[in-house]
C-alpha cells in the first residue's frame, strides 16, 4: 500500500494512504497547507497526484509544482513549508490476501500450479508475482526468498527503504 514517510524527530513513521485522497492539512501539526494527495487509476494501475495552490510553496524533489499538479513516483520528496520533508513511497509489505478474481490465470512460480481466485496468496513486494500461501501450499514461505527475486519471504522483514537510508 502506498504511504507517506513523516519525520517526527528523531524517528520516521508511516502514514498509509488508505483512502482515495489525503489533505496535507491532516498531517500534524494540522494547518491549511493548500495541498491534496489524490489517487486515480487511469490505466487500471493506481497513481497518486499532488495538487497544490500556486502560493503553497510546496515542492517535489526541490522543484516547485508547475501548474499545481505532479504525479508522484516512488521515493519522491515532498517539501512542505512549516513541516519537515515527507517522502512518498509505493513499497508494499508482503501479506496474505485472497487472489483477486480479475485477470488471466496466475501460476505460482514456486510450485507451478494455478493460483485459484479467492485463495490465500502473497504478491511479492519486489517482483509482484503471486505465490500460494496456505497450509496445503506454503509456497511463499517455503524458502528464504521469493521464487523469482531476492525479496525475503519473512513477514516481519519490514520496509526495504526508509528515509533514514538517505
Amino acid at each position: 500500500m502506498p504511504h507517506i514517510w513523516i519525520e517526527q524527530s528523531p524517528e520516521w513513521f508511516v502514514l498509509p494512504l488508505e483512502r482515495e485522497e489525503l489533505a496535507l492539512s491532516d498531517i500534524p501539526p494540522r494547518q491549511d497547507r493548500g495541498a491534496l494527495l489524490v489517487k486515480s487509476a487511469p490505466s487500471g494501475r493506481p497513481e497518486w497526484h499532488l495538487l497544490a495552490r500556486d502560493d503553497s510553496g510546496i515542492t517535489v524533489n526541490g522543484l516547485p509544482l508547475f501548474s499545481g499538479v505532479r504525479t508522484l513516483l516512488d521515493r519522491d520528496e515532498i517539501g512542505v513549508p512549516g513541516l519537515g520533508p515527507l517522502f512518498f513511497s509505493t513499497e508494499r509489505l508482503a501479506r496474505v490476501e485472497p487472489l483477486p478474481a480479475a485477470g488471466p490465470e496466475i501460476h505460482c512460480p514456486r510450485c507451478r500450479q494455478p493460483v485459484a481466485p479467492g485463495t490465500p496468496a502473497v504478491r511479492c513486494p519486489s517482483c509482484e508475482v503471486w505465490h500460494h500461501s496456505s497450509e496445503e501450499l506454503p509456497c511463499w514461505t517455503y524458502a528464504e526468498t521469493c521464487a523469482l527475486c531476492r525479496q525475503s519471504t519473512a513477514f516481519d522483514t519490514g520496509y526495504q527503504w526508509t528515509p533514514e537510508d538517505l
